[in-house]
């Protein structure tokens, strides 16, 4: 090798120096480690990250990357999944009796099996629609407009995002109204929420649709920490006039719908539609016959790392009637 007073680098290119010999030589090419692969041992942290290939999973016990095993946990009467396993650790519905340390039927587990049952359905139509939220609630136009009451201006804001026709569900149910509003939450386990904005008529949304102010206010128990105030998007079966009245809804957050998606049927296409992360709330809303009525989605807000919260809800449209 050239000295440094000579030259550098010390050796051509394509070459190296070997110190332990004195000589320029052609550099080897790195072992790949022999770990990582199924049934090899996990790499260790200076070799690569993760320890395991992708679809395998470290099992430490033996000292082997393995395909992981479907998950045993978290069913009704089974025991509740581990931290590392699965959050939440009981399905939705159950709850996790720890006296017993099995999952068990909570309060509202029927709410929460039409609800999943409905979401799976109509989650295609949601996931549509999570772009336009998002979009609606950074427009200074549409934050403006319902700041200062004002239904024109807000129409012709919304004619820009909103398809002008109703919206038809899987199961050929059309949604006739959209609803966008400024909501405020406070929630802390055991919370409430509020909403005013104003509701228009779907199908005329290209004219001059009509256009009805809307105040609702929800509490509820919910696995949430949860403040600030946030654009709300709605999407309901009945006419913009006849939302009002009382209903109860399950609230579900995207880290959810991810969680969910990879144990539940019909969820998992849904689930690569969005993204973790605590930055949209999704409340399906029943009435008290159960009765579907519509979706809420607000962006910015989540309902935390349980599948939702079961809430009850009532929406007033003054001058209006109930569905």
């Amino acid at each position: 090798p050239c000295k440094v007073w000579e030259r550098i680098p010390s050796c051509n290119k394509g070459l190296r120096e070997d110190f332990k010999k004195g000589r320029c030589v052609r550099p080897r090419k790195p072992r790949r480690p022999r770990c990582g692969a199924l049934n090899q041992r996990p790499c260790k942290v200076w070799e690569r990250i993760p320890s395991c290939n992708r679809g395998l999973v470290e099992n430490f016990a033996r000292g082997r990357c393995e395909k992981p095993k479907p998950l045993t946990c978290g069913g009704l009467n089974k025991a509740p999944c581990k931290l590392w396993e699965r959050v939440p650790s009981c399905n939705n519905g159950l709850v996790e009796n720890f006296a017993l340390g099995k999952c068990v039927k909570g309060p509202h587990h029927r709410e929460f099996q039409l609800a999943n049952k409905k979401l799976a359905e109509i989650s295609g139509v949601i996931a549509q629609q999570l772009n336009i939220a998002n979009r609606l609630s950074n427009t200074a136009a549409i934050i403006q407009a319902l700041q200062r009451k004002d239904k024109a201006a807000l129409a012709r804001a919304v004619k820009r995002f909103i398809a002008p026709r109703p919206l038809v569900l899987p199961g050929g149910e059309r949604l006739r109204t959209v609803s966008v509003g400024i909501g405020s939450n406070v929630k802390l386990l055991v919370g409430g929420s509020g909403s005013a904005g104003f509701a228009l008529d779907l199908t005329n949304l290209h004219r001059s649709p009509a256009v009805y102010p809307y105040f609702s206010a929800d509490y509820g128990v919910n696995l949430a920490v949860a403040a600030g105030g946030d654009l709300d998007l709605g999407f309901w079966s009945c006419q913009a006039n006849k939302i009002g009245g009382k209903a109860w809804g399950i609230e579900v957050g995207v880290a959810d719908i991810v969680a969910l998606g990879k144990v539940a049927k019909g969820l998992s296409k849904f689930a690569d539609a969005v993204k973790p992360g605590p930055d949209i709330g999704i409340t399906l809303w029943f009435d008290y016959s159960n009765k579907f009525q519509g979706f809420t989605i607000t962006p910015g807000i989540s309902a935390g790392l349980d599948f939702g919260g079961y809430i009850r809800g009532e929406t007033e449209v003054p001058g209006g009637v109930s569905c």
